[in-house]
């Protein structure tokens, strides 16, 4: 111990540089994985927080929406009440004057089943920059 002590007393340049290095990598791996944790739960919330606590879907999806289309026949199969199809789309949107393109994902929902999510009132003046879907123009993406 007293060996140790006087190591950190005749080199603490050296001690406090790799403190400091070593710091700077816990730092960013935290950082790191937080980001990953937060993008992973971003892409993933408007199925999360659905009230549906089951989805079915296609046999060889491998658990993935984008993967899964059930057929006509295959709705037939399941007659429940609470079920309710859902259609999950991902596309690409872009101004039609601008370079930027935004990747989106929408869901569409049978307007009077219960994965309808409540709407709020729109306010009665909409802001200043107001953007219309009619400003984008869809691009399919694969």
């Amino acid at each position: 111990m007293f060996l140790t002590i006087q190591e950190l007393r005749h080199n603490k340049l050296k001690f406090g540089a790799l403190s400091f290095i070593i710091f700077l990598i816990v730092f960013l791996v935290l950082f790191i994985t937080g980001l990953a944790a937060s993008l992973a739960n971003d892409s993933g919330a408007a199925i999360k927080n659905t009230p549906a606590t089951h989805f079915v879907l296609q046999a060889g999806s491998e658990s993935r929406l984008s993967r899964s289309a059930l057929t006509q026949s295959d709705w037939q199969a399941l007659k429940h009440q609470s079920l309710t199809p859902i259609n999950v789309t991902q596309a690409t949107i872009e101004r039609p004057k601008k370079q930027t393109k935004t990747d989106i994902a929408y869901i569409a929902v049978d307007a009077t089943s219960f994965m309808t999510p409540k709407v709020k009132s729109c306010p009665t003046k909409p802001p200043k920059k107001w953007w219309s879907a009619a400003n984008y123009k869809p691009m399919v993406t694969n």
